[in-house]
Parts: C-alpha cells; structure tokens; sequence
C-alpha cells in the first residue's frame, strides 16, 4: 500500500458522484469504455494501472461501510485507495481510515469535496474533482 485518500463530507454532497466519476476515468484508461451504471449507486471496483493496483469505495457514511471498503483494498492488494467518508471532525467512518491508514504505517490524503451553489454546475465541479483525484495516481 502506497496511499490512501478519503474524500471527505457531509452527507448528499457528491462523494459518490465524484467517486464513479473517478471510475469512469479509469475505466476508460484502463479499458477504452465505461460500464453501464449510475454515478449515484455506491459500489467498488478495482484497476490495474501504470502497474499499480487502484481500489475505490464510493460509499463512506459509516464506519462499517468504511471497513467494508478496507476489506476490500487488503482483498485486492491495492497500492492506491480511493473512499469517502464524512467530515473529519466525525467519529465512525474519519477514525476507521485513520486506523486503517496506520496499519499500513501511512497517513491519510485528505481531499475535501468541492461543492458549489449552482446545482447544474453540479457534475462539472464533480468531475473537475475526479480528474484532480485521477492524477493523483
């Protein structure tokens, strides 16, 4: 393991949104196409990359979905990890990655979700934000 970032919130912000955006991306650079699915369902997926394993978790709001997600990247034996999570400040989803993070003797990125105030600019600044976590890799 490598790094780990969580993209982080409070709740119906676009974590998820962005997340999926992320795996469109990769999904394109990995594959040359995208799968059908919504941008709004959580789920996990994982990619090899510039010879790196990727693994995202769309989900975050609670600590056990966070475990669910970690599970999955040590499943995967992932060198880079995508989750979201709530804001920092809060008590389940934050402290599992935190925890997870030092198992692995690392820190946590820590990337606040960009927000606007016009709703129809809503999935530009969504997808600004996964092209941001895309070259994080």
């Amino acid at each position: 393991m490598n790094t780990i970032v969580g993209l982080y919130e409070s709740g119906s912000k676009g974590k998820t949104s962005t997340l999926n955006m992320l795996i469109y991306l990769l999904e394109i650079a990995t594959s040359g196409t995208t799968n059908n699915h919504s941008i709004l369902t959580d789920r996990r997926a994982v990619f090899v990359f510039n010879n790196l394993v990727i693994g995202i978790g769309t989900g975050g709001d609670t600590w056990s979905v966070v475990d669910d997600n970690c599970k999955f990247f040590d499943f995967h034996n992932c060198d880079i990890v995508f989750t979201a999570t709530r804001k920092k400040s809060d008590s389940g989803s934050v402290k599992r990655l935190e925890n997870y993070a030092q198992q692995h003797g690392l820190n946590v990125t820590w990337q606040r979700k960009n927000l606007t105030n016009n709703s129809q600019n809503e999935n530009n600044v969504n997808f600004l934000q996964a092209l941001s976590l895309f070259n994080l890799i």
